[in-house]
């Protein structure tokens, strides 16, 4: 596909792209992050990172983000920072 506003799929790539979207979808998960922003007074990324690992039920977690692993230890999950080296 060409760049540019005017680049248009063909009829063939467009169904192409419709059955790996649907192929994909079965894999997505819903990360609930607006709980953990609100109540860890996390915000964007560092929420959606511990809502990750909190949904996959991780054991360590690591970040350099220091108010992310305080955050994780809260939570009952093990961290290896990097600045505690």
């Amino acid at each position: 596909m060409g760049g540019g506003a005017s680049a248009r799929l063909t009829a063939a790539q467009h169904r192409e792209a419709k059955r790996l979207l649907a192929a994909r979808v079965d894999e997505l998960s819903i990360v609930e992050a607006a709980e953990l922003a609100d109540g860890e007074a996390r915000r964007g990324y560092g929420a959606i990172h511990l809502a990750a690992a909190l949904a996959i039920e991780t054991d360590v977690v690591t970040s350099a983000d220091a108010t992310l692993c305080d955050a994780a230890e809260r939570r009952g999950v093990h961290v290896a920072s990097p600045l505690d080296a």
